[in-house]
């Protein structure tokens, strides 16, 4: 099987690379708010952030009383009763600050990479894009996909001569609007899809 690329929406494709860069300026700006909170963090601990923040913030409280622990290992215990360990709002904060991310609507898709603690849509990112917004298939599906268009391009010419004579002709519009224009006839006849006669009587002279 001849595995290959028909067809790319490209409407659908530009806008879903929009929608990509919005939101990765979104996840910069947490990214941001994050390090005034816990300092520089690693690409992999910004990755648990936007697809777990309860783990991150559960792994930033505890590496805060690992330190809270050495620093009180030596020291008297009325200095360890006065300072008890506080994880300081961390973990609250942490999902605050995910919380205010919002997907842009109608992204269906996120291609966004955290390198070197930026959000960012990179080239293999839109090439994944690419992919989603596409359709492959074998020779067999290429060719019904390039009849398809042919299809659309006579149909359409016809819709525009039609309405070039009369503008009421949404009126041979049925179920569906090319079921206006072809009849659907019986296979066993040969060609399955015929012009409708009666079009014809819908026309100025």
């Amino acid at each position: 099987m001849n595995n290959q690329l028909i067809y790319t929406d490209e409407k659908k494709l530009q806008m879903q690379i929009s929608y990509n860069e919005d939101y990765s300026k979104q996840v910069n700006n947490a990214i941001a708010a994050l390090k005034l909170l816990a300092g520089e963090l690693t690409d992999e601990q910004l990755r648990t952030f936007l697809s777990a923040p309860e783990s991150l913030a559960g792994e930033l409280v505890g590496k805060a009383k690992a330190d809270y622990d050495r620093w009180m290992s030596n020291a008297p215990e009325s200095v360890k009763a006065s300072s008890p360990f506080s994880d300081g709002g961390v973990p609250a904060k942490v999902l605050a600050i995910h919380k205010k991310l919002s997907k842009p609507f109608g992204m269906s898709f996120d291609a966004n990479e955290i390198v070197d603690g930026v959000c960012t849509l990179t080239k293999d990112g839109k090439e994944v894009l690419k992919k989603h917004c596409s359709i492959y298939g074998n020779d067999k599906a290429k060719k019904v996909y390039e009849l398809s268009v042919k299809a659309a391009k006579v149909l359409n010419d016809l819709d525009k001569e039609i309405r070039l004579n009369n503008a009421s002709a949404e009126c041979v519009e049925c179920w569906g609007r090319w079921q206006g224009y072809i009849t659907i006839n019986d296979r066993k006849a040969g060609e399955v899809y015929q012009p409708n006669p009666y079009l014809l009587d819908q026309l100025r002279e």
